[in-house]
């Protein structure tokens, strides 16, 4: 993996690559923890939005590298196979404009395609139209960067 830093480029080193991964699972864990407990809040009042309110709180006051890092588990989420883990995932990809999760939903689309889920249609099509609104400006469908 390749960094630029001015005119400069520089492999990332396996050490460098060690804890970048190290860190994005300790992130990916502590991310999947809390959306779990506020998930069980959210049911035990019975108020369906709580979760994906203080999700979005969260996602808020990351700083710009826990972003990054949150915007990898969030590309994660909508393959998963839970429902509401997804549904989570999609909402917030909406509601920051996260275009680094594009190719993620072209996977997504695809998987839905095929499948003979009841709510795949109605899904694909929420996924179709969160892809049209994060799709380049140039109609392109080169990798998108934040």
């Amino acid at each position: 993996m390749e960094r630029t830093c001015g005119r400069w480029t520089a492999r990332w080193t396996a050490t460098e690559r060690l804890v970048i991964g190290m860190a994005l699972e300790q992130f990916r864990q502590q991310m999947q923890a809390y959306r779990d407990s506020v998930d069980r809040e959210a049911r035990s009042l019975k108020d369906s939005q709580a979760a994906l309110a203080q999700l979005g709180a969260f996602y808020e006051n990351l700083s710009q590298p826990e972003r990054d890092l949150a915007n990898t588990v969030l590309a994660e989420w909508i393959l998963d196979s839970d429902e509401s883990l997804r549904f989570d995932g999609l909402a917030l990809i909406d509601m920051f404009r996260i275009r680094s999760a594009y190719a993620s939903l072209k996977r997504l689309a695809a998987r839905l395609e095929l499948s003979k889920e009841a709510s795949a249609p109605y899904e694909l099509a929420k996924v179709r139209r969160l892809m049209s609104r994060l799709a380049p400006a140039d109609g392109g469908e080169g990798e998108l960067i934040e």
